[in-house]
């Protein structure tokens, strides 16, 4: 992580605003093996590197955005906003994810070896080049079981086994 980097730790985050940082890989904020990290409000952007240049989840670790921005980022590889793998999972409360580019997933790619992506309320992932939320061969999205916003916009590219899986609100079928 060019800005943050985290391993076997707990981090809660609140309004922090990391800017133009430079990494190979997890240029805003990295995640290895067992973290917990929760984000409420604040932004990332202009960083830029290989693959996940604003964040980049990896090693059973857990990440939780509540609302903020992540944009302008731009990387070589995949995604530009977000990278997630290896039994890792995401979550996203509200938010907006907006003007990346990679690749594969200008907001986010998923790999197939993570655990879940998580998704309700106001999100807003449109406006990123070379796809907005890329699911890897396996790979899921789930919505919440506070569901969508009425405002929420999410594009989504797939390969030929990737799922996209709605969970209702108990009592609903």
């Amino acid at each position: 992580g060019g800005a943050i980097y985290c391993t076997g730790s707990t981090v809660k985050l609140s309004g922090v605003k990391l800017k133009n940082n430079q990494a190979p890989v997890s240029a805003g904020i990295g995640l290895s093996t067992k973290c917990d990290v929760t984000m409420t409000a604040g932004e990332l952007s202009g960083n830029s590197g290989e693959n996940g240049a604003g964040i980049c989840i990896a090693s059973k670790s857990h990440f939780k955005l509540k609302g903020g921005k992540i944009s302008g980022h731009n990387v070589k590889g995949n995604g530009g906003g977000m990278y997630v793998s290896t039994s890792s999972i995401f979550k996203m409360e509200g938010g907006t994810i907006t003007g990346n580019t990679a690749n594969h997933g200008g907001a986010f790619y998923f790999g197939a070896t993570m655990d879940s992506i998580t998704v309700g309320g106001d999100v807003q992932i449109t406006g990123n080049k070379n796809g907005n939320l890329y699911l890897e061969d396996g790979a899921s999205l789930i919505i919440g079981e506070e569901g969508l916003g009425e405002n929420a916009q999410i594009g989504i590219s797939a390969q030929k086994d990737g799922a996209f899986i709605s969970e209702a609100p108990d009592g609903i079928d």
